[in-house]
């Protein structure tokens, strides 16, 4: 979230002041102990079946954890968005909300985006859009209210939308078992190759023209979810999911560096 939300900055060309650098610091840790604080309280049972939890890649929380949890997500969801409020950043304060509105609704009945085929991972997408939107409205303070080119619209909502759809294959046993009808487990792996590869393809296509960064970005995603095609193993999937979400913040750093 930390590396879209600095894009959102780097392409509005907003300035680096207080109000940019305190969304940097929720995007970091505060954004991710609220959705995934959110996801364990909700996913306690099934986390326990999971091969994949207990080490690098999350624990598994405990009942006499889950007070303490809730208590830090409930003060960061309200610090934040009424700190841009109070200094007068609306639509990062509403960008912001929209994060924390659609992780809620993701893990938590009775809406539980997760276990509704297409809605988890489209749910997913949207969150990564405000992120998006909450650092290219940085600059934007009082009653200005601008949204970025559709083309923005389009990569920062498909791409994480597909990223995410991607990443369920990595779950698919362990979400088959428990009956979280998600949209690996509702459409099967091949399919949902297939489906990730063309949304990612889509977005390739879109920024050939724009960023050159970006377009490489999308390929280098295309092909790496389109070699499981064949051979769509766990080990595959997990080392394609890992190159995704590792190669975007290495883009943004070369962004930074070198610029267009």
């Amino acid at each position: 979230m930390m590396a879209i939300y600095a894009a959102g900055v780097l392409y509005s060309s907003a300035s680096w002041e207080s109000q940019t650098w305190l969304g940097l610091i929720y995007f970091s840790f505060p954004v991710c102990l609220i959705i995934l604080g959110l996801n364990d309280i909700a996913d306690r049972e099934s986390d326990a079946q999971n091969a994949r939890k207990g080490g690098v890649e999350g624990a598994v929380l405990k009942k006499s954890e889950v007070r303490y949890v809730i208590k830090w997500v409930v003060s960061l969801a309200l610090l934040f968005p009424l700190i841009f409020i109070v200094w007068g950043y609306y639509q990062m304060a509403l960008s912001i909300i929209g994060t924390i509105v659609f992780a809620y609704a993701y893990s938590i009945k009775p809406i539980r985006f997760k276990s509704r085929p297409g809605f988890d991972s489209l749910s997913n997408g949207a969150c990564a859009l405000f992120s998006f939107l909450a650092g290219y409205s940085a600059s934007f303070r009082g009653s200005v209210f601008q949204l970025p080119p559709s083309y923005y619209l389009l990569l920062f909502f498909l791409a994480p939308s597909a990223f995410h759809a991607f990443s369920t294959l990595v779950d698919y046993d362990t979400d088959k078992k428990v009956g979280d009808k998600t949209f690996a487990v509702y459409m099967g792996k091949r399919l949902t190759i297939f489906i990730c590869t063309v949304a990612f393809a889509i977005c390739c296509i879109a920024s050939v023209g724009h960023n050159p960064v970006t377009t490489v970005y999308f390929l280098t995603a295309t092909l790496l979810v389109g070699s499981n095609l064949m051979w769509p193993s766990y080990r595959n999937i997990h080392h394609a999911a890992w190159g995704i979400l590792l190669a975007f913040p290495l883009a943004i750093i070369y962004f930074l560096a070198f610029g267009l």
